[in-house]
């Protein structure tokens, strides 16, 4: 958290960082968070197991693409724009190639907690 108020304060017009934290069980099993960093708060998504990964390749692309979908509604407060970016990185792992092809319905309902944190596709 210090790191980031550093950062906010040397680029002060920076509105929101975010990173992702996994965590390697095995090549094919992780673990997957997102964390958000509004200039005062610290956010944190859903904590995903994701056994059996097909492709992590695309993620972080995910996870940025559902931050900005986020933002551009200007609705989302950062808990949920944070779970909602997740989610989206979360579906990835289990989409082949670069693309998340999730549909918002699939992301809503993993960010909802019906899953049970496994994600299923």
């Amino acid at each position: 958290e210090a790191m980031l108020k550093s950062v906010t304060m040397k680029f002060p017009k920076l509105t929101h960082i975010a990173m992702s934290e996994r965590g390697g069980i095995s090549a094919t099993h992780n673990t997957f968070q997102g964390i958000l960093f509004d200039g005062k708060d610290l956010f944190y998504s859903n904590k995903y197991d994701l056994p059996d990964i097909l492709d992590r390749m695309g993620a972080g692309d995910a996870m940025m693409a559902g931050l900005i979908y986020g933002l551009s509604k200007k609705s989302m407060d950062a808990a949920t724009l944070i779970n909602f970016a997740g989610a989206s990185a979360a579906m990835k792992h289990y989409i082949r190639g670069d693309f998340n092809l999730s549909s918002l319905h699939e992301i809503r309902s993993l960010m909802d907690g019906n899953s049970g944190s496994k994600v299923h596709r």
